[in-house]
Parts: C-alpha cells; structure tokens; sequence
C-alpha cells in the first residue's frame, strides 16, 4: 500500500492478502479491514476528505469483489494497470500471470519499478532510508553537568598533581641547599667572625669621640717651656671633658687656660679647681680645667 500526497510518495506498508487455506479467493472482510486501519492511520477515510484507491489487481478480484471492498473502505477504488500508469513496457518477452509483455510484468514489478521512479527524484521522495527517524535518538549516557563536572574532577586532579610535583621538587632544592649550607657553614663562621672585627673597628673610627685630636691640640697650646704636666684626661661623647695636672707655677694653668678660651676649637673652659699643696722644699698646685671640643670631625 503506498499513500501518495500531491504526487509525492508519503507511506509505505505492506498489507496481508488472506485466503482459505492459503489458496482460493481472497477473503475480503479480513483484507477490507487491514486496508481500512491503515487509511484512517494515515488520515484517510470519509474524515480527512475524498480520496481515491488505485488498484493494480494481480490475483484477480471481481467486479463483485471490486465493489464490497469499495464498500468496506469507503472510498472510490478505480482499478489501473501497472504497465500503463508506470509508463514501462517489456522489450524482452517477460510475462507475469500467464501474459507476455507489458501489463504482465508491470503487474509483476510494478512495486519494485514505482519506489525506482520515486526514488529517482529525491526532492519528491520524503523517505530516508539511512535516517529513517524510526529508531529513537540515542541517548547520551553523560549529560551536560556530569560533563562538566568531569571536566572540573579532571583539571582538579591535574591542578593537584602540579602542586605535588612542584612541592617534591622544592623540597628536593630545600635539602640540596641546605646540605651546602652545612658544608659551609665552618667557612661562614670564619666570616662572620671577620665582619665582627670589621665593624667593630669601623665603630673605633666612626663612632668613638676624637679623643686623640683633642689631647694633640691641648698639648699644641702648652708652651715647652712651661712647668706643667697632666694627670688624667677624659672626653665624653658629647665632646665635653676635662683635665686634670700638676704646675710649680699657679700662673701655668691660668695661661693654659685663657690660651684654650682664645682657639676655635675649645668652648666653656673653666679652671675648675687650683690648689696649692706644700711638699717639702718646693709647693705644686693640683688644678682642674673643663671645656668642650668643638671642632669638626
């Protein structure tokens, strides 16, 4: 049974023909049903409008038998020939049902010679039989979240391979380095001894009050001549200081003194304290001068 729509094939089936016992005349209650069934499947019948049945009769049914299944369907059944309609004919002497030439075998291939005309022309042939669309579409056996949710596992197992084997090989650095370290170390101890001293005698130089220029300029300022020498000699951090000494004259340290308060370089002098001490035949004075170096380093 082939349903066709504005000269386009729409419906392929194929339709039992029963008989008594296999053989006989074709029961047509059973056959008028089958072929009712699948026209109102198809839309047909009295509901989806006027159709028509063209039937290329091969077994041979009445005009009788015509009719009650024209009856039974419903609808006009014309009877046509294969040959005529397929617009074939037989060049070499090929007969069907007991006839030579056209009709007979346009009866007998006349369904294999109508699907080859329909399916010359595939825009009027709507069947494809590579996707016949019969056969529900696959289902995916992953769906989108669980793909991402692999894909998301996946990277996350690769970002965690990455962090250990970057954290292996830093460690395997940590302990080179710290092996080299230890070789080392009896040199570095050797070093850091040696910048100990360094620094310590940078902060002789850098930091220690200018002791020595003081006590060069002071001794600048006495006269050779003169009875005087000195007992004790300090100078603070803040360049204030002072000395103490011993003269046989009261006037030397009076005139040290007043030398020291005309330079530049001294500040504030003060005679601080001039004793005299009675010893024997001779008389020596004790005194005490401060004052603050001001000179620049």
């Amino acid at each position: 049974l082939v349903l066709c729509h504005m000269g386009s094939p729409r419906l392929l089936r194929h339709v039992s023909t029963p008989s008594t016992n296999g053989e006989g005349t074709i029961t047509l209650g059973p056959l008028g049903s089958e072929l009712s069934r699948a026209l109102a499947m198809s839309g047909g019948g009295t509901t989806g409008g006027a159709k028509d049945v063209i039937l290329w009769d091969g077994i041979g049914l009445s005009k009788d038998q015509l009719g009650e299944l024209q009856g039974r369907l419903g609808v006009k059944v014309t009877s046509g020939e294969a040959a005529t309609m397929l617009r074939v004919t037989s060049t070499n002497g090929l007969a069907g049902n007991g006839k030579a030439g056209g009709e007979g075998a346009g009866r007998e291939f006349a369904p294999a010679i109508s699907l080859a005309l329909a399916g010359a022309d595939r825009r009027r042939l709507p069947l494809d039989f590579r996707n016949s669309r019969l056969t529900p579409p696959r289902k995916r056996r992953v769906n989108n979240l669980s793909l991402w949710g692999i894909i998301g596992g996946t990277l996350a197992v690769a970002g965690l391979i990455y962090l250990y084997a970057t954290v292996t090989l830093l460690q395997s650095e940590f302990t080179q380095k710290s092996g080299d370290l230890k070789k080392m170390e009896p040199a570095l101890k050797s070093a850091r001894a040696q910048v100990d001293k360094v620094n310590y005698g940078e902060g002789f130089f850098e930091t220690r009050a200018p002791t020595l220029e003081c006590l060069r300029e002071i001794t600048l300022l006495v006269k050779p001549e003169d009875p005087i020498w000195v007992t004790a000699f300090s100078l603070r951090e803040n360049r204030k200081g002072q000395f103490s000494g011993k003269s046989s004259d009261q006037r030397v340290p009076n005139d040290l003194a007043q030398r020291m308060q005309s330079d530049k370089k001294f500040a504030d002098v003060k005679v601080q304290d001039l004793r005299g001490d009675a010893a024997g035949r001779s008389k020596d004075w004790t005194f005490t001068i401060s004052f603050t170096y001001t000179a620049p380093e």
